[in-house]
């Protein structure tokens, strides 16, 4: 007996499953944020409305789903509200194996963690509180019921799908090159660098719904992306650890109650700002080899029609490479 051949996926079938998926995830991470306090949920859930964030938008004229624009708008603020929680975990982990070295790094470090639980506590205390009021589990069940009633394989919906899915890549790559342009400028501040770390984020995320349907470049271009966004995301963590020590060193009572803790911080700034260049320069170096990402775009557009639309390359030569 022959095995029968799997169905070629297309972008109707991948788009409801990726939906329904990010969605159940979404409800379950919210559900555990409710029972506990769970630091990997809140991770995990600010990731989660990120991709469906680059989801709702295509999935909306296909489905009678809740309004995009207010789904989007809810997704935002849950992320937001979640990122100081998410900030403390971070600066918590970075900490804690610097707690071994010498007696004053010890009791430094200690007075850190213990002003970052405090901070912490009161975070999640009004994360929780806005959650509640966003109400994203309800929302969740409204898209997964929404799901069900998604219409048939239909050609015509394939071709729209798949010319508002190359426009919206197009545009996500765009972003791209214009945040990695200005941050590689003589003049870049840190928060031109922040903005190229959140044009990978949905540049990546965006290119997610392609994985299953171009011939292995999509998977190429992910992991090229989630290499970059992780170089990225050591500098950025590192920047948060500095932040948190000017900060707590421009308070005057600190300065005043606890001046060898104080000193201490200030020195390790200074090598953790050296050590911040480095990470910097090396992810930069990863962003300007991202080939692969124009080539996913080509090949859907070329390969998959589209209705004829195909992504303008911004230059040429040199500035190719940097996408």
């Amino acid at each position: 007996m022959t095995k029968t051949a799997n169905p070629t996926p297309t972008l109707q079938s991948t788009l409801k499953k990726l939906l329904r998926q990010r969605w159940k995830e979404l409800a379950q991470q919210i559900k555990q944020l409710s029972a506990d306090d769970n630091a990997e949920a809140i991770h995990e859930l600010r990731i989660n409305t990120r991709r469906l964030q680059e989801l709702v938008p295509l999935a909306a004229d296909v489905v009678k789903s809740p309004a995009a624009a207010n789904t989007v708008k809810a997704l935002r603020q849950a992320r937001k509200v979640c990122s100081e929680v998410r900030d403390a975990d971070v600066l918590m982990s970075m900490i804690e194996p610097r707690k071994s070295r010498a007696e004053r790094d010890g009791r430094m470090w200690d007075a850190m963690t213990t002003h970052l639980r405090r901070r912490r506590v009161k975070s999640h205390s009004g994360a929780k509180r806005s959650l509640d009021r966003l109400d994203l589990a309800t929302l969740s069940t409204k898209w997964i019921a929404a799901l069900e009633k998604w219409p048939k394989a239909d050609a015509k919906i394939e071709k729209r799908l798949r010319r508002d899915l190359v426009k919206h890549l197009s545009r996500r790559l765009k972003q791209f090159q214009r945040a990695h342009e200005a941050a590689t400028k003589p003049e870049a501040m840190t928060e031109d660098v922040h903005n190229l770390r959140l044009a990978g984020k949905r540049l990546r995320f965006a290119l997610e719904v392609t994985r299953d349907l171009t011939d292995g470049q999509a998977k190429s271009a992910l992991g090229q992306l989630r290499t970059f966004q992780t170089a990225l995301g050591e500098w950025s963590d590192l920047e948060l650890l500095c932040e948190l020590i000017i900060d707590r060193c421009s308070r005057r009572k600190f300065l005043r109650e606890k001046t060898d803790i104080a000193q201490g911080l200030l020195q390790t700034l200074g090598k953790l700002r050296g050590t911040t260049r480095t990470k910097l320069r090396r992810s930069m170096s990863l962003a300007d080899d991202l080939g692969h990402v124009n080539t996913v775009l080509e090949e859907f557009a070329n390969g998959h029609g589209g209705n004829g639309h195909k992504p303008k390359a911004e230059a040429k030569g040199k500035a190719k490479a940097k996408t």
